[in-house]
């Protein structure tokens, strides 16, 4: 497995523990994530 691969995942899950925080109603969609990565326009 490429390095990009991994550490696109660790930063994807760190998104998801951030957003998790700041959401304490756990509505964490795979579209907010990447939104907030930037993935998404």
């Amino acid at each position: 497995m490429s390095f990009g691969i991994t550490a696109l995942r660790l930063r994807y899950l760190k998104t998801i523990e951030e957003i998790c925080r700041t959401d304490p109603m756990g509505l964490t969609i795979p579209i907010d994530v990447e939104a907030r990565m930037g993935l998404n326009p």
